[in-house]
């Protein structure tokens, strides 16, 4: 069994590091155990988006997270959810799934499906500022 251990400001270096971000995302700050990303829209009259993501838990191999875009709401915020839903069941689509304001990421599902084999996550915790990843080689 194995523990890795890091900020939520130490987690974005090394996405960012290693390209790991979609294009769309142009900006991340982070704030305790939020990130807030700034994403990059098609949309005419708004170029970005700030989307706030916040870790809620981790059980059964699941990773919940809290969504939300302050700036949108009723027709605009559903037509987004919408598209996004969409992208997400195309591209990930046994391993991220989002039931708005929730985003659901199969941690192992997602590793397998990236090609990263002997490694399952058992554990994600979230306390005093850091995130504690337990792993093991099954």
């Amino acid at each position: 069994m194995a523990q890795i251990i890091f900020t939520p400001g130490e987690a974005v270096n090394m996405l960012m590091a290693n390209d790991l971000l979609p294009e769309v995302i142009t900006d991340i700050k982070v704030s305790d155990d939020t990130l807030v990303l700034n994403v990059a829209t098609p949309l005419p009259l708004v170029d970005s988006l700030p989307v706030s993501i916040k870790y809620l838990g981790f059980k059964e191999g699941r990773l919940e997270l809290e969504v939300s875009v302050p700036i949108l709401k009723g027709k605009m915020l559903e037509t987004v959810v919408h598209l996004v839903q969409g992208t997400l069941e195309r591209r990930f689509h046994e391993q991220i799934q989002l039931d708005y304001p929730r985003l659901y990421v199969h941690i192992n599902r997602l590793l397998v499906a990236k090609n990263i084999r002997s490694v399952e996550v058992r554990e994600i915790t979230f306390e005093r500022g850091f995130f504690e990843i337990m792993v093991v080689a099954p």
